[in-house]
């Protein structure tokens, strides 16, 4: 069974250390607010997903007053071994897997795949078009090659693109040519992209739609639209009506970086018409479903689920825990067992996280 073995860092986020082994199974960090637990799974995910989920740049990662950050994963599976190192000095990021750098990320993603459960997840439902997207891009690149590399490719194209939108006047003559070439190139990503989310939502609804009716109580049935903001078969049309928009806005104003999704709850959009605690379960369900189709696809799966069981009965929990606890590690961070339900404590390493001397900014 894969899973975490050791976690050691330095000056990352509050800690100026923590070096502690973990349970192949479930594993329980219990601490009051703001001791650091979110820090340490954020810690995990880095060294699975060799990027932050809450950093909007890799210096933040760093503690106060120090110049580097570093983050040692020992993973096991079937009696081998790898070692990850993330590491930030000075804003700069590297990546080792047992000594050898890894040159771009996208080589090394999807290697681990780690599922995050947050309060965050709410945005999914209530949040903006680029939080769902978001999801879509980060949940299909694990486990998907060809996606990542057409989405990697498509933002180059897109970047491409609207410089040279920028540095055009409409009013004078421009390299029309130039123009279309980018734009083929954008093209062919953006059908990958657009493929490749269709088929993702559709199965992530086979999954959804049971999981979100047992956890609602057999009340609810969920599901998700995928709303592309054009369909492969009009994006080459729709790109040559805009060309003159685009020069006049100097910006690319169709294309997959505009998708979204809709989140339904009995037919009907979660945001206008799902109570609060519908629109907690469906993204509950949205992610217990990723965690589903994830299980099935890639054996190296760590499951982090922060702050999230607070909220929920001991039937709920067990409700959850069915999905999740099928071989894969799974992290718990709350302020209280308590809360736990005494099923899922007695199979788990409990951590207390004690707070010491760390910066209160992080």
């Amino acid at each position: 069974m894969f899973h975490l073995k050791r976690l050691n860092i330095q000056n990352f986020r509050c800690y100026a250390q923590f070096n502690e082994q973990f349970s192949p199974t479930i594993n329980i960090l219990v601490g009051n607010n703001a001791v650091g637990k979110t820090s340490l799974v954020e810690a995990v995910y880095c060294a699975g997903l060799g990027k932050s989920y809450k950093a909007l740049n890799d210096q933040e990662l760093i503690k106060n007053n120090e110049n580097y950050a570093f983050v040692k994963a020992e993973f096991t599976e079937e009696g081998k071994n790898d070692e990850i190192v993330f590491s930030v000095v000075n804003g700069k990021k590297k990546i080792q897997q047992n000594g050898q750098i890894i040159d771009r990320l996208s080589d090394y993603f999807g290697y681990i795949n780690v599922v995050l459960f947050s309060a965050d997840d709410l945005n999914l439902i209530k949040g903006t078009p680029a939080h769902r997207r978001e999801f879509l891009d980060s949940s299909i690149s694990q486990n998907n090659k060809p996606y990542l590399k057409a989405l990697l490719n498509y933002r180059k194209y897109l970047k491409q693109r609207n410089e040279f939108l920028k540095q055009t006047d409409q009013s004078t003559n421009y390299d029309a040519l130039l123009l279309e070439t980018i734009t083929e190139k954008l093209i062919k990503e953006a059908k990958t992209i657009i493929f490749e989310r269709q088929e993702f939502v559709k199965a992530l609804n086979e999954k959804l739609k049971t999981i979100n009716y047992e956890i609602s109580d057999e009340k609810d049935c969920g599901a998700i639209v995928y709303v592309p903001n054009r369909t492969i078969d009009e994006l080459e049309k729709s790109f040559k009506e805009r060309i003159q928009v685009d020069l006049a806005l100097k910006t690319t104003t169709i294309g997959p970086h505009r998708d979204d999704f809709i989140p339904l709850i009995n037919q009907k959009h979660a945001y206008s018409f799902a109570s609060s605690g519908q629109q907690r379960t469906l993204a509950l369900a949205l992610k217990l479903s990723l965690a589903a189709l994830c299980q099935s696809q890639n054996s190296r799966l760590i499951i982090v689920l922060d702050d999230v069981f607070s909220e929920l009965d001991a039937n709920r929990q067990n409700k959850i825990m069915k999905y999740l606890d099928k071989g894969q590690q799974i992290i718990i961070t709350t302020t209280s067992i308590e809360a736990l339900s005494p099923a899922v404590i007695k199979k788990s390493k409990i951590m207390e996280i004690i707070k010491e001397e760390r910066d209160e900014q992080r």
